[in-house]
């Protein structure tokens, strides 16, 4: 049998009948006598009426300093406003249908900050009426201390990661730029368009590095709003009059890691500056189309069409000579992409793969 204590006193103050087994000495001596879980019973008028040893440990004051009509919780607090803020959280704590947290911030007998987990329930009667409420909490300072940390190294690896983007992607067009000065010493032109079309590729892999510097995450892009910034740049490279080509993009907004974002910017770059060179000859009035969904299976879904004068002949992916869609081949299959090339009005690239 144990020793006479916080359990026995709260028993006595109920009226609780006394009960003698394992399980209820096992009970007290894993909650009342724990150092590190606080208890405090409250009577209907709010009165402590239990304040265990967990409790002494965190708050500081012993038992016989709080057990009385005289001692007031606000000491607890940094001011009267935090107290009753704390009591008007409890209030409504107490009327929740099932258990729930409260996370509030007490102040220690020596001026010390703890942080606390508070679970709060009321206390009932065999008539059904409320006789009084448990607190029971966990000091959780030092976690939360240690989340803080975590956060500030988290912050700091951002930021370096974020200059690591920035500066990629402005030696990226650092690359563009002496591509550009080369082109001016070149005077074919076949050599002139291979730099420009390489100027391009550069600049879809720049456009990637750029969104990540931009965005708020630094492992998924935003493939909906690159789409567009490509396409912009792509439409302004070639000179092309946009009431002429029209261009529609039906995108929802998906994201992708680096290495597939960078596959398919790739990709998209070499369809579109294919359509944008060839499909529209000699002031032809045209549509450009992109569209990127996902499906009800999982797999995404990315299309990308022109109703343009098409490729003559029938192209083998397999065996090409054109770079852009050797390419386009290899990449589709570096993404595990399943790839179908459609040339019956103008020409169509249709292309299902995973997110992830």
């Amino acid at each position: 049998m144990h020793p006479k204590g916080e359990f026995d006193s709260i028993k006595d103050h109920f009226n609780v009948p006394e009960i003698h087994s394992p399980l209820v000495n096992g009970f007290h001596k894993i909650f009342f006598e724990n150092p590190n879980i606080m208890i405090i019973v409250f009577d209907k008028n709010m009165k402590a009426m239990s304040w265990n040893i967990g409790a002494e440990k965190m708050t500081g004051y012993k038992k016989e300093e709080v057990i009385n009509e005289n001692f007031s919780f606000i000491k607890l607090f940094s001011n009267e406003k935090a107290f009753f803020s704390y009591q008007q959280k409890v209030l409504a704590l107490l009327e929740k249908p099932v258990p729930e947290e409260l996370e509030i911030e007490i102040v220690s007998k020596n001026k010390k900050n703890k942080i606390i987990l508070i679970f709060a329930r009321n206390l009932y009667d065999e008539k059904n009426e409320i006789i009084g409420s448990t607190n029971i909490a966990f000091d959780i300072t030092k976690r939360r201390e240690k989340e803080k940390e975590l956060e500030a190294q988290i912050k700091e690896k951002e930021v370096l990661l974020k200059e690591v983007h920035h500066r990629v992607k402005n030696n990226l067009q650092v690359i563009v730029s002496m591509l550009n000065l080369q082109s001016h010493s070149v005077s074919e032109e076949k050599t002139q368009i291979l730099i420009h079309e390489m100027q391009n590729r550069v600049r879809s892999m720049a456009l990637i590095h750029d969104n990540i510097y931009k965005s708020k995450s630094y492992t998924d892009i935003n493939f909906a709003d690159y789409i567009e910034r490509l396409t912009f740049d792509l439409f302004q490279n070639y000179n092309i009059d946009s009431k002429k080509v029209k261009l529609k993009i039906t995108c929802e907004e998906l994201t992708f890691d680096i290495s597939k974002a960078i596959s398919l910017g790739l990709i998209l770059n070499e369809i579109i500056s294919n359509s944008l060179k060839f499909a529209f000859p000699n002031g032809k009035k045209g549509e450009v189309k992109i569209s990127l969904s996902k499906k009800e299976n999982g797999q995404i879904e990315l299309i990308a069409s022109d109703n343009g004068i098409g490729i003559k002949g029938n192209v083998d992916f397999d065996n090409v000579e054109s770079l852009g869609l050797l390419l386009i081949g290899t990449l589709s299959q570096q993404i595990d992409a399943e790839m179908n090339f459609d040339q019956s009005k103008g020409t169509k690239y249709s292309f299902s793969f995973s997110q992830h």
